[in-house]
């Protein structure tokens, strides 16, 4: 019995430390970062990604340290997407207090679903926890021109005017002229 006692009370010391050295991830909205701007209002956001070829957006990810005794540092990674890139790659945050960093998204052309994952690891008491995020990488902006020739010859001065079709096979508006 005596045994069955210590054995709990070690569990609960082990349990309370890790939980004590525990912290979260958590991703938001799309964010528009503003020159200078100091506290940003964090919106929650768990769902996918919707982003174009050739654009650059950004998501704010919310980190919050909740040990009660100790300042904790963390070291983040990112995987997946070669064109995901985190803002910092280290940082430390006070006990009982939360931060925000940005992960960059940058896709050339590159249509199609990604899996996006952030690697963290605390200092105190190495604990890992991962983040996956769902980005969808659409194409946007696609114009295709045809021309009623392919070939043709015009010499020097000659004006020569031809008829043609002009399609748009993004799915968002273009203004062409």
């Amino acid at each position: 019995m005596k045994k069955v006692l210590v054995a709990l009370i070690v569990f609960f010391i082990f349990t309370s430390v890790a939980y004590a050295q525990d912290y979260a991830l958590f991703s938001g909205k799309f964010y528009d970062i503003k020159q200078g701007e100091e506290k940003i209002d964090f919106e929650y956001y768990n769902g996918t990604y919707n982003i174009c070829e050739n654009e650059k957006k950004t998501i704010p990810i919310l980190v919050v340290n909740k040990d009660t005794k100790a300042e904790n540092k963390y070291s983040l990674a990112t995987a997946g997407a070669t064109w995901a890139n985190l803002n910092v790659k280290e940082f430390s945050l006070p006990k009982k207090q939360s931060g925000i960093i940005f992960l960059e998204l940058n896709p050339s052309n590159i249509k199609g679903r990604y899996t996006v994952q952030i690697n963290a690891l605390s200092s105190i008491g190495s604990i890992h926890r991962d983040l996956i995020l769902d980005v969808n990488v659409m194409k946007c902006y696609s114009i295709e021109l045809e021309l009623e020739k392919e070939q043709d010859k015009v010499c020097g001065g000659t004006t020569k005017q031809y008829s043609g079709e002009i399609k748009n096979n993004g799915i968002q508006k273009s203004d062409i002229e």
